[in-house]
């Protein structure tokens, strides 16, 4: 055996059976490409064997020297589609035949320049997983202060308080190096400061401490009620004080073929559950026992049924062969908002259906979407604005007079699924969040009833899966572990003024709450505090604490108080 074989023993090599598997297949399930599943061995000690045509092959097909370049390319998923198997039997067989007949140095120089090759692809694979990496390089400020004539500063740890500073071109360019701008490109972003209108504003926080309801069990869904926390873990809802934090109960412990609980919402002293089991919970809590939460009945209710089961227009198909009474969601609802003593649920069935607080009955079924709604949200003059996994987001209104809502307008912008929706207070901005990075800004033109959109803001690296909006701050929770702050400003363009983070998993909840003085005669004062809660799919709920202050150079006034 010649030296290029004593140097080729040296390598550890991939089994034939492996590498002519993997070959001959057309599309390799991604378990067969993990390198850690691929077979090593190494050769036995060097033996005078005779250099027949099966042994060449071999050689060939093993390619000892390119194997620790080979492995990790393939466990990168990075492979071009193969063409299929009987064409790609032709092609080796005749490669091999064409190689069999050639010297044995030349099979050595093929062998060679095929390593080189892999070689090269495996360069560029780690150049695109490095640049990939750049960009996706998040900023961990506990305190951002923005001046025109300061310089950033990072802060030392996202659980204490600090400070630091940044001006506008740094917070532009470290805002704009996200992917969201290229599934997005023909909306402008919104996140510029103008230094002109804004002379100082300060945001500080700090993460006060740590909830684990179960450790186990992720974190879907938060809400915040009358000094209390709600913490769903699967089918399971937990209660907390917001000042202590202390643990109160635990309530749906016995449902638990309930599913998951997606969100939970309330209407004075009742709560409102939804479930993966299609179904809505309705619970009665007393203020005077905490630890009390009573379940009332299941929307819908067993009076609503009974008066529509015998009819048969009150059926609807929603697959061959299967009906349903048309007040009945077929699948599980992902999410509730309620207003004006009416409540409003979707669910992945892509509809959309009304109900009445006072005696719990459906009124309407709206078929919304062409696919999953994920998101709901109802303004106060009771315009519904709806998000699906189908892009879009729909608009749906009672024109006076009617009966049933109808479709207002379709809002598509989004080039993914939308995920989550939020109004300002006063409902003339809605933001949407969605799979794409980006949350979009829609704001309601003088001409038009409905929204059309002013911009994007960009930032996260990974899909957003909540938002909320509290006081003039907008709150975004994403799968890339991190809460983002956003701020508008005077101009009406946006910018992030912190970046929570600290969750292992996806941010999947999000609820805050304005603070206001202790003094009850001035209740509506806030004093600048934001309690922030925030669930992750880690089972973990972190909370924060948020001061912002904004001084006005003009009037030198608190911009929150404002």
């Amino acid at each position: 055996m010649d030296d290029t074989s004593t140097a080729i023993s040296n390598y550890p090599i991939i089994t034939f059976s492996h590498l002519s598997s993997w070959l001959l297949i057309d599309h390799p399930p991604a378990s067969s490409l993990n390198a850690h599943s691929i077979s090593v061995s190494k050769k036995k000690k060097n033996k005078k064997k005779k250099d027949t045509p099966t042994r060449r092959i071999k050689k060939i097909i093993n390619l000892g020297p390119i194997a620790p370049f080979l492995s990790p390319f393939l466990a990168s998923h990075h492979y071009p589609k193969l063409p299929s198997s009987s064409h790609f039997t032709i092609i080796i067989s005749s490669i091999f035949s064409a190689l069999l007949s050639l010297p044995h140095n030349i099979v050595s120089i093929f062998k060679l320049s095929l390593s080189i090759i892999l070689l090269i692809m495996r360069l560029r694979w780690l150049l695109d997983t490095c640049s990939s990496a750049n960009c996706a390089t998040a900023t961990h400020n506990s305190t951002i202060s923005l001046h025109p004539s300061k310089k950033q500063q990072h802060a030392s740890d996202s659980s204490t308080s600090s400070s630091s500073t940044l001006t506008s071109d740094d917070s532009t360019s470290t805002l704009y190096s996200n992917y969201s701008i290229q599934t997005l490109p023909s909306v402008p972003s919104l996140q510029k400061l103008s230094s002109q209108n804004l002379s100082n504003f300060s945001v500080s926080y700090h993460c006060i401490t740590s909830l684990t309801p179960h450790t186990s069990r992720p974190i879907t869904s938060l809400a915040l009620h009358n000094n209390l926390l709600y913490a769903a873990t699967e089918n399971q809802i937990n209660v907390y004080d917001t000042h202590t934090f202390a643990y109160l109960h635990t309530f749906n412990t016995k449902s638990i073929s309930s599913g998951s609980t997606k969100t939970i919402a309330f209407s004075k002293d009742m709560v409102f559950t939804t479930h993966q089991d299609c179904k809505i919970r309705v619970w009665n809590h007393h203020h005077k026992n905490n630890n009390n939460h009573r379940k009332l009945t299941t929307l819908p209710t067993v009076n609503d049924r009974l008066r529509r089961f015998l009819l048969p227009q009150n059926y609807i198909t929603i697959r061959r062969h299967v009906k349903r009474l048309w007040i009945e969601h077929a699948d599980a609802v992902t999410d509730l908002a309620v207003s004006n003593g009416v409540i409003y649920s979707v669910s992945w069935d892509k509809t959309l259906k009304i109900w009445r607080i006072s005696d719990l009955r459906c009124l309407e079924s709206v078929k919304a979407h062409e696919d999953a709604v994920n998101a709901v949200v109802v303004s106060n003059d009771g315009t519904v604005y709806t998000g699906s996994s189908d892009k879009r987001i729909r608009v749906w209104a009672k024109p006076v007079g009617e009966k049933k809502h109808g479709l207002v307008a379709t809002l598509e912008k989004h080039k993914s699924a939308v995920n989550a929706l939020a109004l300002n207070d006063d409902g003339s901005v809605l933001f949407s969040g969605a799979c794409d990075r980006s949350i979009l800004v829609w704001e309601r033109e003088d001409s038009a009833n409905h929204m059309v959109v002013s911009g994007a803001l960009r930032g996260h690296q990974k899909a957003i899966l909540c938002l909320i909006n509290v006081s003039d701050l907008l709150l975004s929770g994403s799968a890339d572990r991190t809460v983002r702050i956003w701020k508008r400003v005077y101009d009406g363009s946006f910018c992030c003024v912190g970046v929570l983070d600290g969750h292992r998993k996806p941010v999947k909840s999000l609820a805050a709450i304005q603070e206001y003085n202790d003094d009850h005669q001035s209740q509506s004062s806030p004093n600048g505090v934001v309690s922030v809660f925030s669930g992750s799919l880690d089972g973990e709920i972190k909370v924060w604490q948020l001061s912002i202050r904004c001084d006005l150079a003009s009037q030198g006034q608190d911009f929150l108080n404002s």
